[in-house]
């Protein structure tokens, strides 16, 4: 990845010509955009300086690659249709024209949207900077497709049951396997459920971080740090495991270890990732189905939409809900009206 720029450098030219040879970045190249020739102010080089000041190191690393990857497919579009990338040339039709193209290829709305978010917000940065070339306003907010809302996909009461009771039920048959870890997966289970905690935030937790009651300082989507209350449901389990199979992976371990390992007890293998955490999943809805009949179709996030829409049920309250789920738009914290410490942890331990 290329050097990231200092603002100071940036502010004592006019425009970015002089900069060009400076504004180098590995990514790009990798994801095949067209590169510029010569020291020419193309579009390419107006997004690289963009994503030097305002996204790497800043935002979030998802955040980061999913520009990298709206942009490339504009520009890649935009130099084939016109034959170069001068942004001096970029007018409305050409970002209605690249959204069409996407909408043709089948794209879902949500997917468009996105992209075009990620070119607005180019636009209005670009906007702003000295000697930008733009000689029209490339993008209008009439632009976006429409899409229908739908509810997050939960899971019912039944099939929570059903996915509590499989988790028990391996605690007990698998008690004396080595090569499996039935008190950790039913740890995860009932964290992911009891927390809302996103799938990559539970795979990132360290041993340390588990500390009277709470995870501490986890890492949230958009760099956000927070601290996570951990329910009673879900203390009970976690510490079971930290005192069984946790324990005989090694003894004393550091506090900057993972919480949850992987690999057989007692020869950890390291961090979970995603897709071990789906496999532990689909394993304990396949021991689920053998009490409702087969047919349980789980994925990781379902567990965080069940949570949201417990606290959802509890609080009446989208900005309340938005907050325990760790979100950090200001749609919602702009309006939230906080809750004491104490009655947070009453709402998510059950009590009046």
């Amino acid at each position: 990845m290329a050097k990231r720029l200092k603002p100071a450098s940036v502010c004592a030219h006019k425009d970015i010509s002089d900069l060009a040879p400076r504004i180098v970045s590995d990514k790009l190249v990798e994801l095949g955009v067209p590169a510029p020739k010569g020291s020419e102010p193309t579009l390419f080089l107006w997004f690289v300086l963009y994503m030097q000041l305002e996204v790497i190191g800043v935002k979030a690393k998802a955040t980061e690659d999913a520009k990298w990857q709206d942009m490339k497919g504009f520009m890649t579009w935009y130099s084939d249709t016109n034959g170069h990338l001068l942004a001096e040339n970029w007018l409305k039709r050409d970002t209605a024209g690249y959204l069409d193209s996407l909408e043709a290829l089948g794209r879902k709305p949500s997917t468009i949207n996105r992209a075009f978010r990620t070119i607005r917000t180019f636009v209005r940065w670009l906007q702003k900077r000295p000697g930008q070339p733009l000689v029209d306003d490339p993008v209008h907010v009439s632009m976006e497709r429409r899409q229908q809302k739908r509810e997050p996909s939960k899971l019912a009461d039944p099939v929570m049951w059903g996915l509590l009771k499989a988790a028990d039920n391996l605690v007990l048959t698998e008690a004396k396997n080595k090569n499996a870890r039935p008190v950790r997966n039913r740890a995860i289970l009932v964290a992911l459920q009891e927390t809302g905690l996103r799938v990559s935030e539970l795979c990132n937790l360290n041993l340390g971080q588990y500390e009277d009651r709470y995870l501490r300082d986890v890492k949230r989507k958009g760099n956000r740090i927070d601290d996570v209350y951990v329910p009673k449901k879900a203390r009970k389990v976690i510490e079971e495991y930290l005192t069984t199979e946790r324990r005989k992976d090694d003894k004393g371990a550091a506090k900057g270890k993972p919480l949850f390992l992987s690999g057989r007890q007692g020869k950890s293998e390291g961090r979970l990732t995603r897709r071990s955490i789906a496999t532990i999943l689909d394993k304990l809805a396949a021991e689920a189905g053998k009490y409702s009949g087969g047919g349980i179709e789980i994925h990781p996030h379902m567990l965080r939409h069940t949570y949201g829409s417990k606290i959802m049920a509890k609080t009446s309250s989208e900005s309340q809900t938005a907050e325990f789920l760790g979100h950090s738009s200001t749609k919602y914290t702009g309006m939230y009206i906080g809750l004491t410490k104490q009655e947070r942890e009453d709402l998510l331990d059950g009590e009046p």
